[in-house]
């Protein structure tokens, strides 16, 4: 007798029972974990590193777990499942230093979705007001729109794109919503796209985009009067820069990587 048979078997108060204790069981590993997050802390204070986000390792670990539950097949929604995971993760990272994220009034759900519950949300009015801020302040962040603005031009020194929304949803390049934003430090995870920002050439005849079509590799995901916002499958390195370039002229290389499942 298997035993998922054994537990049918069993009247309803004895599966209260056992999901008490399993409960119990989660929320005792639960404060493990987080005796741990404490352990990391101390540790990263004494040897200097102030990163508080690590995008690359926190994607890496949500594809493990999203190969973890689709291996056992699980009967709850990978997207309420999902949701825990990532609070968790957020609120490991508050734990070291409160996250402050900016955000637009129409980011604040994706950003939520992203960067859990326990994180500070402010509202702003304009891309330049929370930009203004990211400055060598790593714990804070902004999540911004990207279409029909231009603010990806031209990002101050230190300042990176590290990741696009929605999180961790079944989209394809065009469906990017917005874009994350701060001083963070850019790691590969494996399957990451870099963004470019290319300047339009002078004249229909010399604009990059029609070179676009014919590379498989790069889409563009929006378009200023004087540029193109480029997003390239992988992570961009010196070797890549050549082919890029030689396919769409100059560019302006934004310091900047999408962390996250491309598509």
């Amino acid at each position: 007798m298997t035993e998922e048979t054994e537990q049918k078997m069993l009247g309803l108060e004895d599966i209260r029972e056992q999901i008490d204790e399993t409960d119990r069981a989660i929320l005792e590993l639960l404060a493990q974990r987080s005796q741990l997050v404490s352990c990391v802390a101390e540790v990263k204070a004494q040897s200097g590193d102030s990163r508080i986000l690590r995008p690359a390792r926190e994607i890496v670990q949500m594809r493990h777990f999203l190969t973890w539950f689709k291996e056992r097949g699980l009967a709850m929604p990978v997207s309420g499942f999902s949701a825990i995971w990532r609070e968790i993760i957020a609120a490991s990272v508050s734990q070291q230093t409160p996250l402050k994220v900016m955000h637009m009034s129409d980011t604040l759900t994706t950003a939520r979705e992203r960067f859990g519950n326990a994180a500070d949300y402010v509202e702003v009015n304009h891309p330049d007001d929370a930009l203004g801020k990211l400055d060598a302040h790593a714990n804070r962040i902004a999540v911004l729109p990207f279409k029909n603005s231009d603010w990806w031009q031209s990002l101050p020194e230190g300042m990176k794109i590290f990741g696009a929304l929605p999180y961790l949803s079944p989209l394809s390049k065009g469906d990017v919503q917005s874009l994350c934003v701060g001083c963070i430090a850019i790691e590969p995870s494996g399957e990451d796209v870099t963004l470019l920002s290319c300047p339009k050439e002078d004249g229909p005849e010399n604009d990059s985009a029609d070179d676009l079509a014919e590379n498989k590799d790069a889409h563009i995901l929006a378009s200023s009067d004087t540029h193109h916002l480029i997003m390239v499958d992988g992570f961009m390195n010196t070797d890549r820069i050549g082919d890029v370039v030689g396919s769409f002229g100059s560019l302006e290389i934004m310091d900047a990587l999408l962390v996250g499942e491309k598509s």
